[in-house]
């Protein structure tokens, strides 16, 4: 044909570098060259208005985007999750140079798919994970329906600072030690409708996600920081507006259930306990938290700044989080 007509035809295939490094071309098995930073620096370029999100969430009721599971690539049914978790007042956008490179590692981008979680810092940790508990149940469905994927088996999750007490509380079964910390009564006492009903008891006594093997805590503050409570972070809660759907809720059981919350969560019952004042030391939620075991075998990490200064590791810091705070026994 090409003799005759002096046209040749030539096919081109378009293929995701993530799910394919190599090609057969006439039999034979050839490596393909991949670019990762290009297209990630594109989408980035793209993503100019999530970084502003970081303050303007954290002093509206009414964020602009909601608490959502982001996949970075196709999903893989034989790859293990890799959720990133972000800190206080900040975005997925904190993980952009992390994710490239780890795209650019032949051995972890076989074995991982990256999943991002873009949640409200402006609330406390606990109500950010219960919203994650209820999407992850969703996606899995979604994905998987019959519930055979071994991408679905397990799962890491890799945090920074509160990101890391969102993570943590999805491998804790807490019983009823959260409630009769916040609560003067049992929860058959309460007036509460069915489904208010069902999202109290949904934050408040979960039950753990199984597929959580593997946790990395960078400088996750587990008992507190003193920052919460410094000048400049009493400023920041005094401008931290939560969530209103968080705010209304337990407003909402508050004016049904008169007295009902202890002295300790006074401010949970108005609706105003927020991301940088559930961060104090002083948060009978941390101490809770941080004495809580894991409801299954769960392999921990911990990565602590210490800022390189002189002295014993036990008092150092990292400038925010206290080593005796981020460190895990």
């Amino acid at each position: 044909e090409k003799a005759r007509t002096g046209i040749q035809e030539v096919s081109i295939e378009l293929l995701c570098p993530l799910l394919n490094d190599s090609i057969v071309m006439k039999g034979v098995r050839q490596p393909l060259a991949a670019d990762f930073s290009v297209p990630w620096a594109a989408a980035l370029a793209r993503a100019g208005k999530l970084n502003q999100l970081r303050v303007l969430d954290m002093i509206t009721p009414q964020p602009k985007r909601e608490p959502r599971l982001y996949l970075m690539e196709p999903y893989d049914p034989n790859k293990e999750p890799l959720i990133m978790i972000h800190g206080l007042l900040s975005t997925p956008l904190a993980w952009a140079e992390l994710s490239n490179d780890l795209w650019a590692d032949e051995t972890i981008r076989r074995r991982y798919q990256i999943w991002h979680y873009l949640y409200n810092t402006s609330a406390p940790a606990l109500y950010s994970s219960r919203l994650l508990r209820a999407q992850l149940r969703e996606l899995r469905q979604l994905l998987d329906p019959e519930n055979d994927d071994p991408a679905m088996r397990k799962t890491t999750l890799l945090t920074h600072s509160m990101g890391g007490l969102v993570g943590k509380a999805l491998a804790m079964e807490p019983g009823d030690a959260f409630w009769k910390a916040a609560f003067t009564v049992p929860p058959g006492k309460l007036q509460l409708t069915p489904a208010d009903r069902t999202m109290l008891n949904e934050a408040f006594e979960w039950k753990a996600d199984p597929s959580i093997h593997r946790i990395i805590f960078i400088a996750t503050p587990h008992r507190g920081s003193d920052f919460a409570e410094n000048p400049i972070g009493r400023i920041g809660s005094w401008l931290t507006r939560p969530p209103s759907p968080f705010q209304t809720f337990y407003h909402r059981i508050s004016a049904a259930n008169p007295g009902v919350f202890t002295p300790e969560y006074a401010a949970l019952g108005s609706g105003k306990l927020d991301g940088v004042s559930s961060l104090s030391p002083r948060q009978p939620t941390l101490h809770i938290l941080a004495e809580l075991p894991y409801a299954h075998p769960v392999m921990v990490h911990s990565i602590i700044g210490t800022r390189g200064k002189a002295g014993p590791l036990h008092q150092s810091s990292d400038g925010i989080v206290p080593y005796t705070s981020s460190h895990v026994q």
